[in-house]
């Protein structure tokens, strides 16, 4: 078991080898750490949430014993350039919350990662797989974690699924601008979260389900499309999207979650229903004879 280090600003290390037989990498454990590289041991079999979070690591290989990484664990490791992932990993991203003792789904183990060279999943890994540096399920339909540092949009055809954090806090080139391709049918939880210099997002009209908090604090998102298919809008999907000014709400959304629209201004409900925002609150209203609630 490896537990917190205390770093200091004297603490400059090449190199960091971890003694054979530890088993746990615990949460925070090299927190802020100022060093190059670390040398796991096959012994290892969990790395904990935020472990090497603000670290100047610049390459890690994760050994065939580690089974499970929990989330955030190379938060804003912006010196990271390389990474391998062996076929032993089978689980990405819990973590505790201060809200809860149970054990949440997140992810984000590389945002902020901007320098993320190369990312590589061994080809016999049962689970995972690699594809042009970025994370997904082993059969390809959902994309676990985009790669921060691309700066244009590379996905596998078969692509489904846009996973939970997938793209947060991802810089996208000098356009910033996002046109997913035909195919994909949902974006998850957080899926957008935090790309503030995100300008325009095209979304496919093969998109059905937008989750939780989609694109929270994306203040910079000016021009949406949302896909014509639509049936779900979950709840804070556009949660401080300041810059947002107008929404159109298809009429096969079925499902529509509270305290979605940010600062949005305008938001057009079915076809045609237009109503003016009053600080971000309004009463039951009609549209089209669906009774839809925006709080």
């Amino acid at each position: 078991y490896l537990g917190i280090f205390t770093w200091s600003d004297e603490d400059v290390l090449e190199k960091v080898i971890v003694e054979d037989g530890i088993e746990i990498i615990d949460d925070y454990a090299f927190c802020g750490a100022d060093m190059e590289k670390i040398e796991l041991p096959n012994t290892i079999k969990t790395i904990g949430w935020n472990a090497f979070t603000e670290s100047n690591l610049e390459e890690i290989s994760i050994p065939e014993s580690v089974t499970h990484i929990g989330a955030y664990a190379f938060w804003d490791c912006r010196k990271l350039k390389k990474v391998y992932i062996s076929k032993g990993l089978e689980e990405l991203g819990t973590m505790k919350t201060y809200m809860s003792s149970e054990e949440k789904k997140f992810i984000g183990i590389f945002a902020g990662c901007y320098n993320l060279e190369s990312l590589v999943v061994d080809e016999d890994n049962p689970y995972y797989m690699s594809y042009e540096n970025s994370l997904y399920t082993a059969d390809g339909k959902e994309l676990i974690e985009y790669n921060p540092s691309m700066t244009e949009l590379k996905l596998l055809p078969q692509t489904k699924i846009i996973g939970t954090e997938a793209f947060l806090r991802t810089m996208y080139g000098d356009s910033k601008i996002i046109t997913l391709p035909d195919g994909i049918t949902e974006l998850g939880y957080r899926s957008f979260a935090c790309c503030r210099d995100l300008t325009e997002f095209n979304m496919p009209d093969t998109v059905v389900s937008l989750k939780e908090l989609a694109f929270e604090s994306c203040e910079s998102l000016k021009s949406l499309k949302i896909s014509k298919n639509l049936e779900e809008i979950g709840q804070d999907s556009f949660y401080e999207c300041n810059s947002l000014q107008r929404l159109e709400i298809p009429d096969k959304v079925k499902s529509l979650g509270y305290f979605k629209f940010g600062g949005c201004k305008y938001v057009y409900i079915g076809s045609g229903f237009c109503e003016e925002m009053d600080a971000g609150l309004w009463d039951w209203f009609t549209s089209d004879g669906r009774y839809v609630e925006i709080s």
